[in-house]
């Protein structure tokens, strides 16, 4: 069985589009034993800047919004 750690560094790798903040709230809360309320601050920007590049690429904005256009 993976570790969470290495469970969430996975999926930071492979699959960073599937780490919402809250998913990254909970992982985190669960390897560091720290409440949501110190964890909500600093990943959020930390997140929102790692998929800025992919949400500013047009043809993934035409993926993920078909109906967009």
């Amino acid at each position: 069985m993976p570790t969470p750690e290495t469970a969430a560094l996975t999926l930071l790798t492979f699959a960073p589009d599937v780490l919402t903040p809250e998913l990254v709230n909970v992982t985190l809360g669960r390897m560091f034993r720290i409440s949501s309320a110190s964890v909500k601050g600093p990943i959020r920007p930390i997140n929102t800047g790692s998929l800025q590049p992919r949400r500013l690429n047009p043809g993934s904005l035409r993926f993920r919004n078909p109906g967009g256009r």
